[in-house]
């Protein structure tokens, strides 16, 4: 959040902790989203924070779930972003109109479209 809070980003967690008896489990907007950010100008842009180890896995899942697909189809973006790891760097890939995913480079803007 404070990455694209420093990029001048409004950012809302949209993911729910709910409490079943004798665990939390987590639950993302569609399926597939943590964070939303709007900023004047750009698309809607939602994200998938997790370990840089589990990047691939979520890019799988979210590209064969069908709502990650629908989000960029109707014009938002949709990034899965990962930290930790042995690089200490951020991981970003970022989903394309046409379903398949774009590595970020280190430095680029964020969610530059």
């Amino acid at each position: 959040m404070e990455d694209l809070r420093g990029a001048g980003y409004l950012v809302e967690k949209v993911e729910q902790r709910l409490p079943i008896p004798g665990k939390f489990v987590t639950r993302d907007l569609y399926q597939c989203i943590d964070l939303m950010a709007i900023q004047a100008g750009r698309p809607v842009l939602a994200v998938q924070v997790t370990s840089r180890s589990n990047v691939n896995a979520r890019m799988e899942k979210a590209k064969n779930g069908g709502n990650a697909f629908m989000w960029v189809q109707t014009g938002n973006v949709f990034e899965i972003w990962g930290y930790g790891g042995i690089k200490t760097a951020r991981r970003v890939v970022r989903m394309g109109m046409d379903g398949e995913w774009i590595e970020v480079k280190e430095g680029e803007h964020v969610a530059a479209v």
